[in-house]
């Protein structure tokens, strides 16, 4: 898409009805969505990659974490074993 795209070329996202299932529905207060934000498809599914991107960056942080500090840990045990 560019700036001289005709306007029957726009691409118009694809609503999404959030149902909340019975079990739940007396439970939970409705959520309040915005007339000028609806929920869509294409949002929820960015939704879930940012949340999965977030998720995984901050279990990849731990793992960097873990095996720096096994590093510093062995590095001790081998100067403690030298002496």
């Amino acid at each position: 898409m560019n700036c001289a795209s005709k306007e029957e070329d726009l691409y118009t996202p694809i609503a999404y009805n959030l149902e909340i299932p019975e079990l739940f529905s007396d439970k939970l207060i409705a959520p309040i969505i915005p007339v000028d934000n609806p929920l869509t498809i294409e949002g929820i599914a960015l939704g879930k990659r940012l949340f999965l991107i977030r998720y995984f960056q901050e279990i990849i942080h731990n793992l960097v974490l873990l095996a720096i500090t096994q590093q510093k840990l062995l590095q001790i045990t081998n100067n403690l074993v030298k002496v």
